[in-house]
């Protein structure tokens, strides 16, 4: 298991945990982080995750 912190900007979050026989983690992020900002950017509703 993987697990990811996120600390920026006051936020910090625990992030996962992914499992190591999933796809990379690092790019399941990113993914879902660009998603959630275009998401609040255009006013849709943001997604949401087990994870998060």
């Amino acid at each position: 298991m993987l697990q990811l912190l996120e600390d920026g900007g006051g936020l910090e979050r625990k992030i996962g945990p992914f499992p190591s026989d999933g796809g990379d983690p690092t790019v399941v992020f990113f993914l879902e982080t660009v998603a959630r900002n275009m998401a609040a950017s255009s006013g849709a509703a943001p997604i949401t995750s087990a994870t998060a």
